[in-house]
């Protein structure tokens, strides 16, 4: 506690900040508690990890390190963020030096050290990746401009003990961040929504319209421009995203919900139990006898992400979500796969399917 505030464990906050009791029960009625978080070490409760006689008997003799234990949980969960993003089981106590790493490991690699090295000699409470994951949170909450996060890494680094490895701008610190995020790919489209134009065809033009691919350079100067297209798709790729469902156990187990879960006679609680999902498994049983093939959902509109006062703009981002988990997730943010982002400014209309072949 601090003062009358406690710590709020709703799905945001995460029990990192201080708020009013009536404010604490908005955030978890409006947002929910923080997932995974089941041994509520933050708010007093006794750390599982030790049987209950140790724990007993630290009770009578010294306190309990409350500190230390979210410290430690914290380090484990950054250590399994890690894992998740490179896709596969690691000893963290060891490291062959007698062979090249590949690309995949040395990512892995480098986020590890990134993990395990302190913040500056001696520290104990954060790493440099846990620091600077807080700290661009924090730049991600409170909407702080990237000139004004340069200068507060800049005066926060002056405040810190000699040595200390915080970067000093926010190009530095998203090079640190960037192999826990997911690559994007830009493929250049036709502007009229025609077809999707390949890579390796440099100077083609659509094949239908015959609109040109690229926008025409200007004329004068030696210095080299990169060629613009008229219209470039944001492609998130999704496969990765799918994977790590299956690196973590409690959601592997979810992923297999649809099918080792029994319904409720008439009534409708989830898509398997509507006769749309009962026709697919019949046409393809080969299909439907493994639990773990994953059901997509997608779905998709249009906005204008700018002011509406400004020219009319037609954004369409394609989302896609496994039908897999149950009804409580498959629904939720996090299970909401953000894959394809196809730009305005007029909307695609029909065409959409042209994008939708990725």
């Amino acid at each position: 506690m601090d003062g009358e505030n406690i710590r709020c464990p709703c799905c945001d906050c995460k029990s990192l900040k201080f708020l009013p009791p009536d404010r604490v029960s908005y955030h978890l009625i409006s947002r929910g508690f923080e997932r995974g978080y089941v041994n509520w070490v933050r708010q007093g409760e006794p750390y599982w990890g030790e049987t209950s006689t140790h724990a007993r008997y630290r009770d009578e003799h010294e306190p309990m390190d409350f500190e230390q234990i979210i410290t430690d949980e914290q380090h484990d969960s950054l250590r399994d963020m890690v894992t998740d993003v490179v896709g596969f089981e690691f000893n963290w106590n060891t490291r062959d030096e007698s062979e090249v790493p590949n690309p995949t490991a040395q990512k892995f690699f480098k986020l590890k050290d990134a993990a395990d090295s302190p913040l500056w000699p001696g520290c104990e409470s954060h790493s440099e990746l846990s620091a600077l994951s807080e700290l661009l949170n924090i730049k991600s909450e409170s909407n702080l401009s990237e000139r004004h996060f340069n200068r507060f890494l800049k005066a926060f680094g002056q405040m810190l003990p000699k040595g200390h490895k915080l970067p000093d701008n926010f190009y530095s610190s998203k090079k640190v961040i960037a192999p826990l995020g997911l690559g994007v790919q830009k493929i250049d489209a036709c502007e009229n929504d025609c077809i999707i134009l390949e890579r390796r065809q440099r100077n083609a033009e659509c094949k239908i319209c015959h609109h040109p691919r690229f926008k025409p350079r200007r004329r004068g100067g030696k210095k080299k421009h990169k060629d613009i297209p008229f219209k470039q798709l944001s492609y998130l790729p999704l496969a990765p995203r799918l994977q790590r469902l299956y690196t973590s156990k409690i959601t592997a187990e979810h992923m297999r919900w649809h099918k080792e879960t029994l319904s409720e006679d008439g009534k409708l609680c989830h898509p398997r139990d509507g006769e749309a999902w009962k026709h697919f498994d019949q046409t393809y049983p080969s299909f439907a006898i493994e639990p773990r093939n994953v059901r997509l959902a997608l779905s998709t509109d249009g906005f204008n992400p700018h002011n509406q006062g400004s020219r009319p703009y037609s954004c369409w981002p394609v989302i896609v979500t496994p039908y897999n988990l149950p009804p409580w997730m498959c629904m939720d943010r996090p299970y909401m796969f953000l894959t394809l982002l196809v730009p305005g400014p007029k909307s695609p209309g029909r065409s959409l399917d042209v994008y939708l072949q990725l």
